[in-house]
Parts: C-alpha cells; structure tokens; sequence
C-alpha cells in the first residue's frame, strides 16, 4: 500500500487530502512527465458529501500505474511509499497528476 496525499479538491472521493477509494489508477503510458500522468480514478465533486466508496478515508491506498517510466512502476502496481496526486480545481481526469512521478 503507498501513503497517498491527493490535492485535488474537486475529487468526490477527497477528504482532507486523503482518498476514500480502496484504490486508485494512475494513467500515463507514454509519460515522461508528471504532468503526461493522470489519476484514471478521478470523480468530479457534484456536492460536498464525499464520494465514500470502501466508507472510510484513509492515508494508504493500493494504487496501480499505467506510467511504465516512472521509476516507482512494479509491475504495473506503485512500490513508492508516498505519493502525491495533484490538480487542485480539477474538472477532469486530465487535470490531474502524480506528482511524484520520476522518470
């Protein structure tokens, strides 16, 4: 499990920074940068009730990657112990990003 911090206030599974998802997916293939990296779990905020899919918020979170550079890529599953996902007032998927991608 990695320590997840998600900045992306428009999330419907954020909550004080943290992710109510047992899970989550970061996007990005063919990412060199953290900002060619998405969060595929994204959900757009329609209320300030949270989105509490495994009803709980929590820090560690199973996380898979698609972003096959980044030096945290296992197998497809992120071995990082602390990520970060970005994006703030986010609209989309494509408005966010691991920030703690590493090539």
């Amino acid at each position: 499990m990695t320590n997840l911090d998600c900045t992306v206030i428009n999330c419907a599974y954020n909550k004080d920074k943290s992710c109510s998802r047992n899970d989550i997916s970061v996007e990005g293939n063919n990412a060199i940068l953290p900002s060619e990296t998405s969060c595929g779990s994204f959900k757009p905020k329609t209320s300030d009730k949270v989105d509490n899919s495994c009803r709980c918020v929590k820090k560690e979170t199973d996380v898979s990657c698609e972003a096959v550079e980044c030096k945290y890529n296992a197998s497809y599953k992120c071995s990082a112990k602390h990520i970060g996902i970005a994006g703030g007032h986010a609209d989309n998927s494509s408005e966010t990003e691991c920030s703690s991608f590493e090539r």
